[in-house]
This record gives C-alpha cells, sequence and structure tokens, in this order.
C-alpha cells in the first residue's frame, strides 16, 4: 500500500474480513473465485506491509528480496488471469463468454510475458516519496506500453459481464485505475493494488444480492 506499514496490514486486515464474509455467501461453486477477490486483495497487502517492514526495520531485512516477489506474484501473475476467468463463471450470455474466454487467453499471454521479467530479471522494491517503487527490469517502451494490456483485462472483465450490480465494480476499477495512472504513474503497481483492493469490498455488495440462478450455465 502507499502511505505506511500499518496501513499496508490494516487493509490487509479488513480486506481479509470482507473476503470471508463474501465466501460465505457463495451459493454455487462458480461463485467461489469471484467472491475470493478481496480475499486474495487482503493477502496481497499483507504481503506488501512485509516488503515495508523489509525495507524499514533492519530485523526485517532478511524478506528484502523474497517480499517483492510474494507481492508481485499475486499484482502482476494472478490477477490478468483470476479477474476475466472469475466473471467468466459467472457468465451465462453466450456471446458475452465467448469475449470472457478471449480475455482470459489474453491475460494469460500477459502472465507469461510478466513471468519472464519476474523471474529471470532482478526485482527490487525501494520507498520513494511514502511509495513503494518496485523494480521488474521492463523499461523503454516496455514499460511505458506494457501495463496497457495488464489493465484492459483486468478493468474490461466487469464491463463486460451482465451480472446484476456488475457496473458498480466496473466503473470503480476504472476510476481506481485512472486515479492511479494520472497521480501515482511511478508508483502505479503498489498504488493501483491499494486502490483496486478498496474498489473490491464493491464484490460484498454484489455477492449479497447475487441469486443462485444467475450462475446456472446452462
Amino acid at each position: 500500500m502507499c502511505f505506511s506499514t500499518s496501513a499496508s496490514f490494516a487493509s490487509g486486515v479488513v480486506l481479509s474480513a470482507v473476503g470471508v464474509v463474501c465466501l460465505t455467501k457463495v451459493r454455487a461453486p462458480k461463485q467461489f473465485l469471484f467472491a475470493s477477490i478481496p480475499l486474495v486483495f487482503g493477502i496481497q497487502q499483507l504481503l506488501e506491509g512485509v516488503v515495508w517492514l523489509s525495507l524499514t526495520d533492519p530485523k526485517y531485512a532478511q524478506y528484502q528480496q523474497a517480499a517483492p516477489y510474494a507481492f508481485l506474484l499475486i499484482a502482476q501473475i494472478i490477477w490478468p488471469i483470476l479477474i476475466p476467468y472469475a466473471h467468466l463463471l459467472l457468465e451465462k450470455d453466450k456471446k458475452r463468454r465467448k469475449m470472457l474466454q478471449w480475455l482470459t487467453v489474453t491475460g494469460t499471454l500477459v502472465v507469461v510475458f510478466l513471468l519472464y521479467f519476474v523471474f529471470s530479471q532482478s526485482v527490487t522494491a525501494q520507498i520513494r516519496e511514502h511509495h513503494i517503487h518496485y523494480r521488474t527490469g521492463i523499461s523503454g517502451y516496455l514499460a511505458k506500453f506494457g501495463p496497457i494490456p495488464y489493465f484492459i483485462v483486468i478493468v474490461s472483465a466487469p464491463f463486460i459481464s451482465t451480472v446484476k450490480r456488475m457496473q458498480w465494480l466496473a466503473w470503480s476499477t476504472l476510476s481506481a485505475f485512472l486515479l492511479a495512472k494520472i497521480f501515482f504513474d511511478q508508483y502505479l503497481v503498489s498504488v493501483w493494488c491499494f486502490f483496486a483492493a478498496v474498489v473490491s469490498a464493491t464484490i460484498w455488495l454484489i455477492m449479497d444480492k447475487m441469486e443462485y440462478d444467475q450462475v446456472q450455465i446452462l
């Protein structure tokens, strides 16, 4: 998270609790991945809390190498596949399902690209102006335009969905991304993940109103 160690851990605990509540509202197996999103975000924020600790407290300096990899594993590797696939499982409309299938394939390709840089390059994290800056070895045009497919996959998935109230998640996710991009571009990975994590609380409201028959795929 973009402010402090305590804020990262606090948001992680709250989001994990929201995630657990969402999972209690699962009425069909196909809802499970979607309902788990806040919990995964909570774990991600707790991991960034560990990144903060490793950079600010000498007692945890031993985690300076492992913690950024753990955070990026969720931030850049899990989300491009989990988000579109979770929406695909909920979708009934055949045309929308086809779109989400292609989006999941695109997300998989994004993951392959990011996996190469995360595990073939030296990943480091630094604190700059009260934010965490992650360096993954991506530079030049790849650094400038590479994130575009990533965010297209994640942001467009809820817009494609026909599930009731999913537009709440769609517009709030897009707003979160634009806010992070415009004001925190150098720290986009960290700040975007925080805003997206907060947005994921919307899933609680969606799950609360989701009916069983919405997820019965014929």
